[in-house]
Parts: C-alpha cells; sequence; structure tokens
C-alpha cells in the first residue's frame, strides 16, 4: 500500500478527517510537477487537517507523532475500527507500523521545517510584511500551522496584550481605590440578601469578590465547576457596573454565547434572576429595570460574519458595546475571540464566564484553557495582596456565603506564580463553592481535574456514585426500568391527545403544570455516550431505550416518532427560538403531532412537519450535553480503547450529575481517559 493511501485511509477510517479535506489536499498540490515532493506535501497537508479537525491551530513535528502517528495511538484506532465494522485489523495498521514508512513522513516533516520554501507555493515562512501574501501553510521556529490561524493567534495575542495593559493602567486611574466607600455601598446594596437569592440564601465569598473586581479591571475572567453560580453572577455584575460608572448604561451592554442555545439559556437566567428581583423586592430600581431589554446574541451574530467566513466588525469598524459579557467562554475558538478582541473598542469591559476544565472548543483553540492555565491548581490564586486586600475592604459587612475564606482569599504568594500569571494577574476568579452537586460528585470532578484514577477517588455512596464493570447493554436496560418504568411515565402518558390550540393554552394553568412534570421525568435521568455509533454509541443505546419504552408510552405505534419519546433538534431554526441541542418531548395532540421544548418558564410546541434535524434523545453525547444538567445520569463508556477519551470529556460527562452518577466501563476505559489531557498545540500565549 501507498504510503500516501495507507495515511489518507488511517486518517479517513478513523473520522479524523473527512473526505472533503482529502479533496483539498489534492486540489491545492494539482500544481506541483515534482511527484515525490507533491506526495510528501499532500501528506503533509492531511496531517495538519487533522491536527486542525482536533483543535490544534499551530503544531510541532512532535505533537503530530505523539497524537496521530505513535504505535499506541495507531494500534488504539485499528482495535477500535475491527470492532465498529466487525472485520479484521485494517490495512493501514502494518503499513504504517513499518519503520520505513513511519521515517518517510518523519523526514518530510524534518524536511519542512529546516526548508519550508522547497514547499512552496504551498508551505514557506511568515510573510516579511502585514500586507505581503501568505502561504497556506506559514512554518517558523519549529511550528506550522495554516495561515489563517496563525494570523489569528498572532494578532489576538498582540490586541490582548494592549487591552490589558490598558485595563491595568485604567485601574490604577480608577476612582474604584480602596479608599472609595462608593464601591462598599453598591455592592451592598446588591448583595443585599434578599434580593436576587431567596430562602435565606447568601452569595458566596468569591462571587462577591468577582464583582468587586469586575470594578478594577476591563478584562474579567470568571471561571469554576458546575453550580458554582457564574451564569447567576453575570447578572449582578452588571447591577454593579451600572451603579458605578454613569458612562456605562443598559443599552451598551451585550450578552453573548458562542452557540444558539447557549445564548437562549443565558437569556433565561437573567430573566429567572429579574423575576427573582421583582418577587423578593417591594420595587426594582430604574437600572435593573433596564436591564429587562438587555441583548442576548450569539458571537457570530455579534460580529456580523458574512457568508466568506469575515466579520463586519473590526478594529476599523468597531462594535458599540460598553460591556460584553461572553458566557460558556471554554467553547469560544481561537479565530472567533480574536475576531472579538479585534472589534472591541479600546475602553470596552469584556466579561469571559466558564468552566475552564470542560470539554475545549469544537474549533480550533482552547481559549479558557490557555487564559486559566496558569491559575488550575488549588486553591486557584489569581490576585495580588494589594488587590486582594482593596477587595476584602471593599466588602467587608457583606453577609455572604464561605465567610471564612476571607483569610483564604486567592493571593498569589510567590515570584514564580507571579511570573506566570504575567498580564493576567488580579483579572481573574475561580469560583469553588457549588451549590448544585452532591458533595461526593464534587469530590469526584476534583479528583479527575488532578488526574487521580478510580481507585484514587476515596469511599464514596454506592446511590451517590458507582461504575459498572460489565460487557453488553444489559446495565443499560437495568437503568432505564429503574428510571422509566410503567409508573414513572404516567406523567409523560399524560400529554396525550391534549387539546393544544394555541400559544397561551400551551402555557396556561390548565396544560402547563402537566407539561412540567413530563419534562421533569427526562430531567431526571438523562444517558451519556462518548459515541454517536458502535454497539455503546449514542445510536444504539437509543435503540435500546426505544424497544423499551415506546410499548409503554404508545404502544402500536410504528412511526419513525412515537409518542412520550425525547429528541434533540440538531439544527438552529432561529425564527422559531430553537437551537441546535434543544431537547423536546413528542406528543400526539388531537391537533396533530407536536414537539414540546421549555424555554425559561414557558414551553414552545410546533408541528413535527416543521422540525427537521430531530434525533432520539433518551442518549446524548457530552459534547451535546455541555451546558445541561441532570439529577442522575448514566455515561456510557465505549468497549474499545480510543484516543478520543480525556480528561475533559469525563470530567464533563459527571458534572452533568446533581444526584447520582453511575458510569459503565467494562474495560478499565475510565481510568485511561482520566489520565489523558486533551492538549491543544498552539494556542494563545501571554
Amino acid at each position: 500500500m501507498h504510503i500516501l493511501n495507507t495515511v489518507q485511509s488511517y486518517l479517513l477510517d478513523t473520522r479524523q478527517i473527512d473526505a472533503l479535506a482529502i479533496r483539498q489536499a489534492r486540489m491545492f498540490c494539482r500544481s506541483m510537477t515534482d511527484d515525490d515532493l507533491k506526495e510528501k506535501t499532500r501528506i503533509l497537508l492531511l496531517l495538519n487537517l487533522a491536527a486542525l479537525a482536533q483543535g490544534s491551530p499551530r503544531i510541532t513535528k512532535e505533537y503530530v507523532i505523539k497524537r496521530f502517528l505513535d504505535s499506541r495511538i495507531i494500534r488504539q484506532f485499528a482495535a477500535a475500527y475491527a470492532s465498529d465494522h466487525d472485520t479484521s485489523r485494517p490495512a493501514w495498521e502494518s503499513e504504517l507500523l513499518l519503520p520505513g514508512n513511519m521515517a518517510i513522513i518523519e523526514n518530510a516533516f524534518d524536511e519542512l521545517i529546516v526548508n519550508p520554501g522547497h514547499f512552496s507555493p504551498i508551505a514557506g515562512p511568515p510573510p516579511a510584511g502585514p500586507h505581503d501574501p501568505a502561504p497556506l501553510l506559514v512554518v517558523r521556529d519549529g511550528y506550522m500551522g495554516f495561515a489563517k490561524y496563525r494570523q489569528a493567534a498572532f494578532t489576538l495575542e498582540t490586541n490582548l496584550r494592549d487591552h490589558l495593559a490598558r485595563s491595568a493602567e485604567s485601574g490604577r486611574d480608577s476612582k474604584a481605590t480602596v479608599t472609595d466607600s462608593g464601591t462598599a455601598e453598591v455592592l451592598k446594596e446588591v448583595f443585599a440578601p434578599g434580593t436576587v437569592l431567596d430562602k435565606g440564601r447568601l452569595f458566596h465569598y468569591r462571587q462577591i469578590a468577582a464583582a468587586a473586581l469586575a470594578l478594577r479591571t476591563k478584562f474579567l475572567i470568571v471561571s469554576g465547576g458546575p453550580g458554582t453560580g457564574k451564569t447567576s453572577m453575570v447578572i449582578q455584575i452588571l447591577r454593579v457596573l451600572l451603579r458605578f460608572y454613569s458612562s456605562i448604561s443598559a443599552d451598551r451592554i451585550v450578552l453573548c454565547a458562542p452557540t444558539g442555545r447557549a445564548k437562549a439559556r443565558l437569556g433565561e437566567s437573567i430573566d429567572e434572576a429579574l423575576h427573582m428581583l421583582e418577587r423578593n423586592c417591594a420595587g426594582i430600581s430604574q437600572k435593573d429595570s433596564a436591564l429587562k431589554d438587555i441583548r442576548c446574541r450569539t458571537l457570530y451574530s455579534l460580529l456580523g460574519f458574512r457568508s466568506d467566513g469575515t466579520p463586519k466588525y473590526s478594529r476599523s469598524n468597531p462594535l458599540p458595546w460598553k460591556v460584553i459579557v461572553v458566557d460558556e467562554a471554554s467553547m469560544v475558538d481561537l479565530y472567533l475571540f480574536h475576531a472579538l478582541i479585534d472589534a472591541a473598542l479600546p475602553d470596552c469591559r469584556i466579561i469571559l464566564v466558564g468552566d475552564m476544565h470542560q470539554l475545549p472548543s469544537v474549533e480550533a483553540g482552547a481559549l479558557l484553557g490557555d487564559l486559566t492555565a496558569r491559575f488550575s491548581s488549588a486553591p486557584f490564586p489569581t490576585l495580588t495582596d494589594k488587590t486582594a486586600r482593596w477587595i476584602d475592604t471593599s466588602i467587608q459587612g457583606i453577609q455572604c456565603d464561605g465567610g471564612d475564606e476571607r483569610s483564604r482569599m486567592p493571593v498569589i504568594a510567590d515570584n514564580d506564580a507571579t511570573i506566570k500569571a504575567g498580564l493576567l494577574i488580579d483579572t481573574a476568579i475561580i469560583l469553588t463553592h457549588s451549590y448544585r452537586s452532591k458533595q461526593e460528585i464534587l469530590q469526584i470532578s476534583e479528583c479527575i481535574n488532578n488526574g487521580k484514577t478510580s481507585e484514587e477517588w476515596g469511599r464514596q455512596s454506592e446511590n451517590c456514585v458507582s461504575i459498572i464493570r460489565e460487557p453488553g447493554n444489559k446495565p443499560v436496560e437495568l437503568w432505564l426500568s429503574g428510571y422509566f418504568g410503567d409508573t414513572q411515565l404516567a406523567p409523560v402518558r399524560n400529554l396525550k391527545n391534549l387539546p393544544l390550540t394555541a400559544w397561551d393554552n400551551l402555557n396556561g394553568p390548565e396544560y402547563s403544570p402537566v407539561i412540567e412534570q413530563a419534562f421533569r421525568i427526562y430531567d431526571n435521568a438523562r444517558i451519556l455516550t462518548l459515541t454517536h455509533e458502535g454497539s455503546r454509541g449514542r445510536i444504539a443505546i437509543n435503540g435500546v431505550a426505544e424497544r423499551m419504552l415506546r410499548p409503554l408510552l404508545d404502544d402500536g405505534n410504528r412511526e419513525t416518532y412515537f409518542h412520550g419519546q425525547a429528541v434533540m433538534l440538531t439544527a438552529n431554526r432561529h425564527e422559531l427560538d430553537l437551537y441546535n441541542g434543544d431537547t423536546g418531548i413528542v406528543m400526539r395532540s388531537v391537533n396533530g403531532d407536536k414537539v414540546i421544548f421549555r424555554r425559561g418558564r414557558k414551553f414552545l410546541a410546533y408541528s413535527i412537519d416543521r422540525l427537521t434535524g430531530l434525533e432520539p434523545a433518551f442518549a446524548v453525547t457530552v459534547h451535546k450535553a455541555q451546558g445541561s444538567e441532570y439529577n442522575n445520569v448514566l455515561f456510557v463508556l465505549p468497549e474499545q480503547t480510543t484516543p478520543l477519551l480525556t480528561r475533559q470529556i469525563i470530567y464533563t460527562a459527571v458534572t452533568r450529575a446533581k444526584e447520582s452518577i453511575r458510569i459503565l466501563d467494562c474495560k478499565e476505559l475510565l481510568n485511561i481517559a482520566v489520565t489523558n489531557i486533551d492538549e491543544r498545540a498552539g494556542g494563545i500565549r501571554l
């Protein structure tokens, strides 16, 4: 087998590239006349495209060897391929493991690094000037990457340094100093008990510290695990800014997220906080009331991306906003964040909110991970002693949860950590107190982040955390019967033949509680899978669920969709206020088959004929579950080792659970994943 064909087959069979990538590599190299050079160039392009598909914008030869061509990785992919296709080991496995073939690939990389101009016009050194044309693949100092991402990373690093320098300067000149009593007054008003939170609940000390820090820096990172109150902090930070700075008004604030679904959730969180404020207070202030009209956008719509992939807004045509809040920042890729920083006004306040330990973006880069890696060790110190003392003075006297942490503010104590923090010192608060999940789940998630295997997790309650080491899907059936038995599904069956005719009817007092009860059944329990295909992938597990639940919910129905089926939308429908990843319930009404979705405190119902791209959702992939939460989770690992198993995906799966997590792992893949970090080469460096 020819080495080029071998590499193509390997990357294609293992879904590390698609057929389009092969056509692109062939097209780019068609003008090259030297057949040997053309073959090497196509191999290099394919491996760079595979790295880009895995989220790495700039790579080294060593990264490619480790990530794609290590003998252990090749054997893992070959085993998974053979299992999924019920066949013998693929031919490319033995071909790639031949020392001679591997030497051809490694020599091609060495030649590219030493003499990139030899691969012209496909590859070459960086352009001499900003307006000079760049080769497709830019090579410098042992790194290589596609010109678009190299330029984006370079520009982002430059612009972010400028923004942070301006932020530090404004912080020194700000009227928000230790002696300014106005800071304390504003914080005390916003964080008064019985306003946004009820039932005697208080905000955590670090949450209030984050709002105080927002007055001192124009670039703020608020990170923390699920249930630490990141999103609920957004409205508190905005309330503080509106009260303190007369130059900031609600119509100059925009909330955004990388996906439509995340944008919708952010808007719902703001609406819920304002609802609580109105309910708990006799009357809300004019500044708080103005937040009702605050805009929520996706980053793509905010920047006005055109069909050719370029944004409408840039440094020459900046965005008008004074405050930009980016939720789910872990999902933001390098190019998107580069475009945002480039288009932001020089005095714009940028606030990033997200979980630094979650899965990174689907596209190239790991923005939040790159920025917060320097703060990733508990107790997550991020502040200088001077700033910490200012925060402590500013929030003195405010009732808060976790008040004992006043003596343990996240101060960077040693010089090495200060150097490592660099320009991002005094710009971040890592929230550590979770209000959502049981303590055992929180402890496990911390163990996972620290790379500890399941044997090191310590004693856990069987009712809260358990690992099931059995082959096949019998454990899936037992779990389904436990949470979706005949009695439990009664509220879902009660939806059948409801006479829903109008919006008010849907959300009226007669039917809204019935619909809410049905949604609670599916919010209570969900299956998460790593992959779409395979015997333990999403498609197969949903097949198991359908065979068990269809007779209980819609006996006799043989159509594609059945009453009570949990479904997920896989495409954005902006005109319907529906987004990729939204989950709903199929309902047979007297007016035809519909799908009901929850949107905040209300429900949406649309004819199933209007919704293309629906798929069963009793089981969903971990990627699709990001941002969601369920009381009880069954996490099903595949039966074959795959490099797709990473620490981040285990953490994300486990932290979707609030009350219990069951992990189905028959071949010790859990421990393999916990020790395998998704390291993305070529991110931003500050």
